[in-house]
């Protein structure tokens, strides 16, 4: 019942291991990876994985434990999946040719058909250990412990909340002060040339509700926690509304985009900086999305209409400073943390959706030092949809 590494070669630092599968453990999906030069009877799979020399593995495997690299050409999208044995993540391009043995030929066959350039970072960036982390964060706030964090959080860890580093925040700051909620949607992305995430969370608990976004970056070399980067709203804060933020966030596409229409990495940040720049220089060309919605904080501009679009409220002349990104190219989406301008530099976070290099999703969280909406008159909440 357990998993055997079958043969492994040290390539500068990864250790390349064929791992033998019986057929009947692996998804569906993964059966597709049967070759010419592999026994009908057995499915191969390659990946950068820890050696675990001859000791057989006959329990769950985690991130922590392996990281196997998949992606079939066969599929309309790189491939990532889970099971009782196993998790499997995007391949990194770093394998080199081996030779000599039929193990070895097979190692090259596969590495060198199936990495792609979106994989390029995999190398450096542990996917495994990002959504790790990632889902540990999530755990943290739905519980109210910051223990779910401890096994990923680096001992130098950052935190940023709402614009400030918080030197004792692992006792002083909303997340190591939160109490067990309920949250109703989360919604992350995985960015890994940078080796980071961004999730935003939200909860319509009465009691407490809040909207929050959270960047976190991990350390490639260390595979751990280095900084947690947050927008936390509650009542109060710019046209805040959780229950209208879930209500019109659950109506809307942010699924994986093909391959064959994915934009890139600059296409992706070049149409969020059009819209943010727009704010100090009306002369910039957006690529405004036709339809396009834009979701600001409860309030939402989209009718499902044809004719809808996030060209409104555009108010000049404002800068938007101190820009952070988080861009996963498979869901054609940037995360962008910064100094909303136009609202006194408050603490904002913006999520941009790009389809074909078009805006379609706008996503955004304002902080508000001055309470309600940041001293201008409008409403300090809004009335929740039907």
């Amino acid at each position: 019942m357990g998993l055997k590494p079958a043969d492994s070669e040290y390539q500068g630092h990864f250790i390349h291991t064929i791992i033998r599968v019986q057929p009947r453990r692996v998804p569906q999906e993964m059966t597709r990876l049967n070759s010419t030069n592999i026994p009908s009877e057995e499915v191969w799979v390659l990946g950068s994985l820890r050696l675990f020399h001859d000791t057989a593995i006959d329990k769950p495997l985690g991130p922590r434990d392996a990281g196997f690299g998949i992606e079939n050409h066969q599929l309309s999208q790189p491939t990532r999946c889970s099971a009782q044995l196993w998790s499997c993540h995007d391949l990194g391009p770093s394998i080199s040719p081996l030779e000599n043995t039929m193990h070895h030929s097979t190692i090259a066959a596969l590495a060198w058909g199936l990495a792609t350039t979106a994989a390029v970072a995999s190398a450096a960036c542990n996917q495994g250990l990002l959504r790790e982390a990632t889902d540990r964060y999530i755990a943290a706030q739905s519980t109210g412990s910051l223990s779910w964090l401890a096994p990923v959080l680096a001992d130098n860890a950052t935190y940023l909340e709402n614009g400030r580093t918080l030197p004792g925040w692992r006792s002083n700051s909303s997340l190591a002060t939160a109490s067990p909620q309920r949250i109703d949607r989360s919604h992350s992305i995985f960015d890994l040339t940078q080796c980071a995430s961004f999730t935003d969370l939200i909860i319509t608990d009465a009691a407490a509700p809040r909207v929050i976004g959270a960047q976190l970056w991990l350390g490639p070399d260390s595979g751990k926690l280095t900084k947690i980067d947050r927008v936390v709203t509650t009542p109060g804060d710019w046209l805040f509304n959780a229950t209208g933020t879930l209500h019109y966030a659950l109506g809307e596409d942010w699924g994986t985009i093909p391959v064959a229409h994915r934009d890139s990495r600059a296409a992706i940040q070049a149409a969020a900086d059009a819209y943010l720049d727009v704010f100090k220089n009306a002369s910039v060309a957006v690529p405004w999305g036709a339809p396009c919605a834009r979701l600001e904080g409860g309030a939402y501009t989209g009718r499902g209409l044809p004719s809808d679009t996030c060209n409104l409220g555009v108010i000049q002349s404002y800068d938007m400073p101190n820009r952070r990104y988080v861009i996963d190219e498979s869901v054609g989406v940037v995360s962008v943390l910064l100094e909303f301008g136009s609202i006194g530099n408050a603490p904002d976070s913006h999520e941009f959706r790009v389809e074909d290099g078009k805006l379609r999703f706008i996503h955004t969280m304002t902080y508000c030092e001055k309470k309600p909406n940041c001293g201008y008159s409008f409403p300090a909440t809004l009335p929740a949809p039907a």
